[in-house]
C-alpha cells in the first residue's frame, strides 16, 4: 500500500486540487456537472486553468501514417467546448447529422460522384472519449477510395 501511495503521489502531484461540490439533490444539472461550481459570473472546474486540452501549438497538424492494411481514411478532428450542458438540444448531433447525411447533394454524395470516398461519419461519439466534462472532440471520418 505504501508503494502504491508513493507512485500515485509521484505521478499525480501536479494535478490541481479544485473545488469539490456535494450535490445532494441528485440532479447533476444544478451544479453544472460533477466537479463544477457555477456562479453568476463564471464557471469553475478543477481544470479551469487548462481550458481546452490541446495547446494551440499542437493544432493544425497533418499526420500521414502508412496504413497496415489497404485502407485509407481522412480524419479531421476539432476540439470544442463540452456538449454535456447541451444534452437537451444536442448541437453536435445536429451538425453530425448535416455533415453525415447521404442524400443527393450531400458532402458524401459529391465525394462518391467524384470517386473520392466510399463512406463518411461525423460526431463526438458516444463512448465517452469524444465528449468529456471539460471538452469535446468533434470528428469527421472519410473512407477514401484509391482515387481519393
Amino acid at each position: 500500500l505504501d508503494e502504491i501511495q508513493r507512485r500515485v503521489v509521484e505521478h499525480f502531484k501536479d494535478v490541481p486540487a479544485g473545488p469539490r461540490v456535494n450535490n445532494d439533490s441528485g440532479d447533476s444539472s444544478s451544479s453544472g456537472g460533477v466537479g463544477n461550481v457555477e456562479t453568476s459570473e463564471t464557471k469553475i472546474t478543477n481544470l479551469h486553468p487548462y481550458k481546452l486540452p490541446f495547446h494551440p501549438s499542437s493544432l493544425a497538424k497533418l499526420y500521414c501514417i502508412v496504413p497496415v492494411r489497404n485502407h485509407h481514411t481522412l480524419t479531421l478532428t476539432w476540439q470544442i467546448p463540452s456538449m454535456t450542458s447541451h444534452w437537451r438540444t444536442k448541437p453536435d448531433d445536429y451538425l453530425a447529422h448535416l455533415l453525415g447525411h447521404e442524400a443527393s447533394g450531400s458532402i458524401l454524395s459529391v465525394l462518391k460522384q467524384r470517386g473520392w470516398a466510399t463512406s463518411l461519419s461525423a460526431g463526438t461519439g458516444e463512448d465517452g472519449e469524444g465528449d468529456a466534462s471539460t471538452h469535446a472532440l468533434f470528428g469527421v471520418g472519410i473512407s477514401l477510395s484509391r482515387k481519393g
